[in-house]
């Protein structure tokens, strides 16, 4: 969060808990022992409400301070838990709860920042009634993990010398702070008005967009741009709202479905930075991928250096100075700096996200409901409302935000607690045994599923051993804080009982067979209307991609209200005589016909290869179906290089070096990793051959998915197969055309390319008249193109 400062007024305005957290980092990363936040909540009211029975007391009192600061008026508002006036000295008394508590606490040392926020309270009682004696301040500590509990009442000297000294102390840090930043805010609107694009020229489209992206963002409404492939979108939407980003500092997100999207973000934010635009931005990196320790060891903070002193380490080595002052903070500088002062990089990098202009990061951080940043997005409502989100190849967004709600339990994290100690694993086991029982009388059910079956749907009143509340009650008597494994099923437990409780259209309990375990999930079918309450908490949302045709379909699925959208669609931008896209109607792709047709499908390939030999990229709908057409190719003699499944990074990477560097026939997957928002430029690139409409499976997912589409009065197969699909054949399309000097062949197999509903959703540009061409058998039509 930042702290809201009016530069033109000099005043500073903020809640009292933001301003004494604000800059703190906690020494050590260890968690203290858990508070489920309802019983927190439970008990801090219930003491609130029965003190106030007494007449004379009062709970949840507003007040507010104004103090002149350094040059810096400070506006600061709280709410006291409770003020007694039943006598002429009043009583302020903060209400905290803790797990326990030593015998003689002395809250100036222990409670730094409940001291602060006391002494907000009173000294802002005595500026709204100067003529009123000095009120008392006091501390209730209740011990929430003690039996009995305990409420601990603690006097404090709240105008103390020392404590007006720490109240000060913690103003002119911040005042000191908003100065440093107002200098830096003032040097970017300087460079401002000398910004301009941060290449040479700007492509066909990229100057609409911009100017749609800067609109959106002054008039605060959602924008839904298509734009296609190769038009340079990343950087025209940056470029378009950064004026506004930094006229009203605001925070930039750039959102992204796969990491491969990151690179082209950073190339555009280093030459914005070349440019002489002082910007900072940072890549946030999950967890396991930034840890310098092996996979097995990640996250255990207890037994964690990283960890232990985590603020101690970041103030000797000036780590946060040394890389905000550096602009672009990217994971591999942020790992080195974080290794040389010894502390968790990535709680360094989400420690430094709220001093950045841009943050780039995936979905997950902003929408999903588990991981999304508080600090921007839950802490203070008004931080959220600072937010401009960019989602890129946003038609992704609608599967991810399912996948968000669709918690699950699995068969085998009932065997993940072996090194909890006997004590704790001993009550634990009493939690799962039902699990065990009831995945025992449950699984007998998939052996009843038809050949290729995984999964079954069950009743949604089935009875599952949820008890939730037995689940509180052994979180909160762990000593220690609970272990991953141990708060991820504590967590999937709290979300099926929240389902439970819904009782909800959308969601269906589904048994999956998933390799050798076996998993209980609520499949959400529909995650619109979670993606519109944070859409609603932002300032604006920019989403833009090459396929997101039809608008209204789209705009549904993302959570947007279509009376509070704006929607564009800009044109080819490159020369079209310079793309030659074809049907061939010959080979039938479908399900049941790929292995009768195969045989053809592999002698078109071959031969398109001998008209124009090069680099082509062929497109399957699944690995089965690329698997079937590489065991026929390999004895072809052409140079063959095969997508495989589950690839890490590091092959990944490799598999595009190949790409880019050597001469390949590249079979890959539509929909994949290479299929979508990443550049390919590969030497002697001829085509693109995309086999099928690339249609999702139809399993009983799509099945439920096109239930729920009917329920809205929609066509199910044409929302749940045909759209998705046909979006995938035009990503993958789009590897091959990225400027207006690249040439090559689109070659779409298979006659449903010719008929509607497949036939509306190509492209205009790939049209010769109202339709596409069918390519002839003897492929003269490619070897003209190529003369």
């Amino acid at each position: 969060m930042r702290i809201d400062y009016n530069p033109e007024t000099k005043i500073v305005t903020a809640g009292i808990r933001d301003l004494i957290s604000f800059g703190n980092l906690p020494e050590s990363l260890v968690p203290g022992p858990y508070i489920d936040l309802q019983v927190r909540n439970r008990i801090h009211t219930g003491y609130q409400r029965r003190k106030s029975r007494t007449r004379g007391i009062k709970t949840e009192v507003s007040v507010i301070l104004i103090r002149d600061i350094s040059g810096l008026t400070f506006c600061i508002r709280g709410r006291i838990d409770l003020l007694d006036e039943r006598s002429e000295t009043r009583k302020v008394t903060e209400v905290k709860t803790v797990a326990w508590m030593k015998e003689d606490p002395d809250p100036v040392s222990d409670y730094h920042d409940y001291v602060l926020q006391l002494a907000f309270y009173c000294r802002a009682l005595v500026q709204m009634n100067p003529k009123d004696p000095q009120p008392e301040g006091n501390f209730v500590f209740i011990t929430v993990r003690e039996k009995p509990v305990r409420e601990i009442i603690c006097p404090v000297d709240i105008f103390s010398e020392q404590i007006e000294n720490m109240w000060k102390e913690r103003l002119e840090y911040v005042a000191a702070y908003i100065r440093k930043e107002q200098q830096w805010r003032n040097n970017q609107v300087v460079a401002l008005e000398g910004f301009s694009f941060p290449y040479e020229e700007k492509r066909p489209g990229q100057e609409r967009m911009q100017e749609l992206s800067w609109k959106s963002t002054d008039r605060t409404t959602n924008l839904l741009i298509e734009a296609p492939t190769g038009i340079g979108k990343t950087a025209a939407a940056i470029c378009g709202v950064l004026p506004e980003i930094i006229q009203n500092d605001l925070f930039l997100f750039f959102l992204t479905a796969k990491g491969t999207q990151v690179h082209n973000v950073c190339v555009t934010v280093d030459r914005i930075i070349d440019s002489g635009l002082p910007l900072r931005c940072i890549v946030l990196t999950a967890r396991e991928k930034i840890c310098p320790l092996p996979a097995e060891d990640c996250c255990h903070p207890e037994d964690c250096r990283y960890a232990k002193e985590y603020a101690s380490g970041i103030r000797e080595h000036r780590i946060m100075e040394r890389l905000l002052q550096h602009g672009k903070i990217y994971p591999d500088k942020l790992l080195e700096l974080a290794l040389e002062a010894e502390v968790c990089p990535f709680e360094l990098s989400l420690d430094l996200s709220v001093h950045c202009d841009l943050i780039v990061c995936d979905y997950n951080y902003v929408f999903d409901p588990h991981v999304y940043l508080r600090r921007f997005f839950q802490d203070d409502v008004r931080t959220a409302s600072k937010c401009v989100l960019l989602v890129d190849e946003a038609g992704n967004l609608p599967g991810r935000a399912r996948e968000y709600y669709s918690p699950e339990i699995r068969e085998s994290w009932l065997k993940g607690f072996s090194e909890l100690e006997p004590k704790t694993k001993k009550k634990i086991q009493r939690l799962l045994t039902p699990w065990r029982k009831t995945f025992k009388e449950l699984k007998p059910l998939l052996s009843t599923l038809e050949k290729g079956s995984f999964e079954t749907e069950l009743p949604p009143d089935t009875e599952l051993p949820i008890n939730e509340d037995s689940w509180r009650k052994f979180i909160e008597k762990m000593e220690t804080s609970p272990a991953s494994e141990v708060l991820e099923f504590f967590r999937s437990v709290l979300d099926f009982a929240m389902i439970r409780d819904l009782n909800d259209s959308r969601f269906h309990l589904l048994l999956r067979k998933n390799g050798r375990d076996t998993m209980l999930q609520w499949f959400c079918t529909d995650a619109s209307s979670f993606l519109r309450e944070r859409h609603q908490t932002c300032r604006n949302t920019i989403g833009f991609s090459a396929t997101l045709t039809p608008f209204e379909h789209y705009s549904d699925l993302l959570g947007f209200d279509s009376n509070e959208i704006d929607t564009e669609r800009l044109p080819y931008p490159f020369p079209e005589e310079n793309i030659g896209v074809w049907i061939d109607p010959r080979i039938d792709t479908r399900f049941r016909q790929r292995k009768n047709s195969l045989a053809m499908l592999a002698g078109r390939i071959i031969s398109i290869y001998h008209k124009a030999p090069g680099t082509y990229l062929l497109f399957f709908p699944s690995y089965a179906y690329l698997q079937m057409a590489s065991e026929i190719l390999e004895s072809s003699g052409l140079p063959l290089l095969i997508q495989k499944r589950g690839m890490t990074t590091e092959e990944r990477k490799q598999f595009l070096d190949k790409v880019r560097t050597t001469e390949n026939m590249v079979l890959t997957v539509s929909g994949g990793i290479f299929a979508e928002g990443i550049d390919i430029r590969a030497p002697h690139l001829r085509g693109a051959m995309i086999i099928g409409p690339c249609l999702p499976g139809m399993d009983l997912r799509s099945k439920l998915l096109s239930e729920r589409f009917e329920e809205m009065e929609k066509q199910g197969f044409l929302h749940t197969s045909v759209i998705p699909g046909m979006n995938r054949v035009i990503q993958a399309a789009g590897r091959l055309i990225r400027s207006a000097e690249d040439r090559g062949t689109i070659i779409l197999f298979g006659r449903r390319f010719l008929y509607p509903p497949y036939s509306i959703l190509i492209p205009e540009h790939w049209k010769k008249g109202d339709r596409v061409t069918v390519l002839s058998e003897n492929l003269t039509e490619i070897e003209n193109f190529w003369k």
